[in-house]
């Protein structure tokens, strides 16, 4: 017998022909469901997180109600910390009882064992699998060293971290270093994790990222990032880097082994492509604005995005996490529209038209 295919969305970030251009949303398990919204007020976040039998039923709510391609687990990019001794809450983003200030601080971190630590990871994800449509994709995440040591550094959330770990970049680089060598070994572990629980593809959130110049982003956010994706790499999962407003950045991104490049609005997905040489995946990018305009609007600007993106290796997305107050109405417009206008895209590219 011949081996199953592989998802659609799998199969998309792998750069093989497709039968439609296939979608996610950022953030799909989230606030702008109201049964999203019940379900946090009755549990909260880190409960919901942490449970299996709630994160399962926060990971299918969106799989539920619209006809997308892939399932992100529920989570959070700063789990991995609950079993680092950081003394990790939520009120309602991350807060952290003591950040980190020295090189001691750094070395007292525990090292992450997944499966002791965040073993409840694990099980949502083998949960999930067999809930989940035929052909739908599980996805795992994480985020980025760098990303994840702002917050380290920083004790909490807003852009203030970005300027915490800069200032340490330039006044104790040494220590810096340190951190995120110990971040991206954690990840390594915890993505791992991810996939042997039946995780198809996963996405690193390179969130802060974006704010490095080139020059610094090749010296302390690009090696760490190279680290993971070789760490995982063994096992075959396609991994989606989410690099957001970077254009100086894509073609070192696309240089990290990763599969596919996420990027946000304001990169044109024919620019990304050009800059990136065609070696990678693109994942994007509508506006999630353009989700509060007419359904008319909506359609528009997602064929736009299809049309400039092409049929091989594209996922579409939007260019960032969707927005809490977002209806409901607008992403089913949208969906809708990826499927009608994929769906001609790839005919037409089959066909051998335009790619």
């Amino acid at each position: 017998m011949s081996a199953p295919k592989a998802p659609l969305l799998v199969r998309a970030l792998r750069g093989e022909p497709v039968e439609r251009i296939p979608a996610w949303v950022m953030r799909q398990a989230g606030r702008y469901l109201p049964e999203y919204r019940a379900l946090k007020e009755r549990h909260g976040f880190l409960r919901m997180m942490s449970e299996p039998d709630l994160a399962v039923e926060t990971t299918l709510q969106p799989i539920r109600r619209f006809p997308l391609d892939g399932a992100i687990l529920f989570s959070d990019i700063m789990t991995p910390l609950l079993g680092m001794g950081v003394g990790l809450r939520f009120d309602p983003g991350p807060v952290l009882d003591r950040p980190l200030a020295t090189r001691a601080d750094v070395e007292s971190l525990r090292p992450l064992d997944p499966h002791r630590d965040t073993g409840f990871v694990a099980e949502t994800l083998r949960r999930v699998k067999p809930q989940l449509p035929e052909g739908v994709a599980l996805l795992g995440f994480a985020g980025s060293p760098f990303t994840v040591a702002s917050y380290l550094v920083s004790g909490g959330g807003g852009k203030g971290e970005a300027q915490a770990i800069r200032r340490m970049m330039y006044a104790d680089p040494d220590t810096l270093h340190l951190l995120l060598g110990a971040v991206a070994e954690a990840t390594v572990a915890y993505l791992r994790m991810q996939i042997e629980a039946g995780a198809d593809a996963v996405q690193i959130f390179d969130t802060w990222g974006p704010l490095l110049s080139r020059r610094e982003y090749q010296a302390v956010d690009q090696p760490h990032i190279e680290r993971i994706v070789d760490g995982i790499s063994d096992l075959g999962a396609p991994v989606i880097l989410y690099c957001g407003g970077a254009p100086h950045q894509l073609e070192d991104a696309a240089a990290t082994g990763v599969d596919a490049l996420s990027v946000d609005h304001r990169v044109p997905m024919n620019e990304a492509r050009a800059a990136t040489g065609g070696e990678v995946a693109l994942q994007g990018n509508l506006d999630p604005a353009v989700l509060f305009g007419p359904r008319e609007r909506v359609e528009e600007e997602t064929e736009r995005v299809l049309l400039q993106a092409g049929a091989r290796g594209t996922v579409f997305n939007l260019g960032h996490g969707i927005w809490p107050t977002t209806p409901v109405e607008a992403v089913e417009g949208m969906l809708a529209t990826v499927r009608s206008t994929g769906e001609r895209i790839c005919a037409r590219a089959a066909a051998g038209g335009a790619r």
